[in-house]
């Protein structure tokens, strides 16, 4: 999911960006430094965090890129093509190979998507849920819909037609892994030690709370990338800062909360931020008839100090949501969610209006990610809607009262899978109207077809988006630019 949009430095200027490039002075071009926190893992499949969406980025080259305008570019593919949306042809570029020197087939392609679904990864609900792919089921590695047609091409048969399916080839769920690995089904092995396609290769295996070397993979059949050598730091935000501060390391990209309000001070133009299609969602369980009015799910959404979260609890790694389809989206919009601002005189005259406050406890569910701000979200709903909200750690399973909190990452760049599957799943219209646009071949027809989907989200809403996540980067001046995209820096471009 690589975009090309200029951001600014600063989070309030986050809206429909992904890319920028900083300009400053630097000595060597050969080596860099780069702090980031630990990655959950390297395997593509399971890739959720920033820091190894960050690594990634480097050790692959996706099949597909985005450009800012919504537009696919073939990269790893050197075509993605249909006559209907429904049958789809994705031929590969000839030459290309994994760092192990082994070529990058249309079986590696095929290979990886039944391993993602034999193994459930990340990436099966993309392909059963989203493409649709025929026959494909979650847990079984038969995809009849899945043929290989020749060494570098694949054929895609899809339940219904679907005009995303070459923007959705940009997911990271979906690059080709090495028959070494498909073979072996060493998975925990091939993490530590990911051979991929990008233009980085890994120096060794991956080091828990030190890092890696990333070197420039002389196979490499896309544009060189800037620096020979790129040091991976596995280093507490603190550290990180400290240390680029001094000039012991080129690039920050995990920062503490409290120094938030001296990085332009600290580092003036030398810092930025941009969007990482990362949302937390407020939802309502189906079962509570307290919450079966829409007016009371929009009085819950009034009452929430969005931007006194972000700058306190949450530490400034969020924006507050002003919309269901969140910033560095194309197409996105800022300001769709009137529900979205803080009004509790409002919040508090809806209720009356619908005969007061839901009666009794409200459970307010939560994951193990979400602790650090959770009593703070329900003191502010208990106190402005005068309720007793009550945090409860989620262990499994469906909530069957109260309210929940969910996480949802953009798997690709569209409004597409940012409605779905949640807001689709909790309101079918949104999913009729969202896979109706979808089958449109013109990318204005589903941009509106899309809004409009959102627009009867946005009424009902099933689900109310908080914030979306951003990265910030702070950098030492040996560094000359800066390129970032939804997954944080381009370290392929990093100079």
């Amino acid at each position: 999911m690589r975009t090309t949009l200029v951001i600014a430095a600063t989070v309030a200027a986050l809206a429909v960006t992904a890319t920028a490039t900083y300009g400053l002075t630097r000595d060597d071009p050969s080596k860099l430094t780069v702090g980031l926190g630990e990655p959950a893992t390297l395997l593509p499949g399971l890739v959720d965090d920033p820091a190894g969406r960050l690594v990634l980025s480097a050790l692959w080259t996706p099949l597909t890129e985005v450009e800012a305008s919504g537009r696919p570019v073939p990269r790893l593919a050197a075509s993605v093509t249909s006559a209907d949306q429904r049958v789809w042809t994705i031929r590969l570029r000839p030459g290309w190979r994994f760092h192990d020197g082994t070529p990058v087939t249309a079986r590696a392609v095929a290979g990886t998507w039944q391993a993602t679904l034999a193994q459930g990864w990340r990436g099966a609900g993309l392909l059963t849920d989203t493409l649709r792919v025929r026959g494909g089921r979650p847990g079984h590695a038969d995809i009849p819909g899945l043929r290989v047609t020749g060494e570098d091409t694949v054929e895609v048969t899809l339940e219904a037609p679907f005009a995303e399916l070459p923007l959705a080839l940009s997911a990271p769920e979906l690059q080709p892994l090495p028959e070494s690995v498909l073979s072996t089904r060493d998975w925990a092995g091939f993490a530590a030690r990911p051979v991929g396609t990008g233009p980085y290769r890994l120096d060794g295996a991956w080091r828990p709370g030190h890092g890696a070397t990333l070197r420039r993979f002389a196979g490499y059949a896309g544009p060189r990338p800037t620096a020979d050598r790129i040091d991976l730091r596995v280093l507490d935000p603190a550290t990180q800062y400290a240390q680029v501060s001094s000039g012991d390391l080129d690039l920050a990209t995990d920062l503490p909360p409290d120094r938030h309000a001296a990085f332009g001070t600290a580092f003036g133009a030398r810092h930025g931020a941009w969007p990482l299609g990362a949302v937390t969602y407020l939802g309502f369980a189906r079962t509570d008839r307290r919450f079966a009015d829409p007016g009371v799910r929009h009085a819950v959404s009034l009452a929430i100090d969005r931007a006194g979260l972000a700058a306190g609890p949450l530490g400034h790694q969020v924006s507050p949501s002003t919309a269901l389809v969140p910033p560095g989206i194309p197409g996105a919009r800022s300001g769709a969610c009137r529900a979205c601002q803080h009004d509790e005189t409002a919040a508090r005259a809806t209720l009356a209006g619908l005969g007061g406050a839901p009666a009794g406890a409200v459970r307010l569910w939560y994951q193990p990610s979400q602790a650090g701000w959770v009593a703070a979200l329900a003191d502010q709903l208990g106190r402005a809607l005068h309720l007793s909200v009550l945090p409860s750690p989620l262990t499994g399973g469906t909530p069957a009262d109260g309210m929940f909190l969910v996480d949802q990452t953009v798997m690709y760049p569209s409004a597409y899978p940012a409605l779905l599957p949640l807001v689709g799943r909790e309101l079918p219209e949104v999913r009729r109207l969202a896979t109706a646009a979808a089958s449109r071949s013109d990318p204005t027809e589903r941009l509106r077809g899309y809004r409009l989907a959102e627009n009867v989200a946005l009424r009902d809403l099933p689900l109310v988006p908080l914030w979306s996540r951003h990265g910030h980067a702070v950098w030492s001046s040996r560094v000359t630019a800066l390129p970032t995209d939804l997954y944080g820096p381009r370290l392929d471009q990093l100079r």
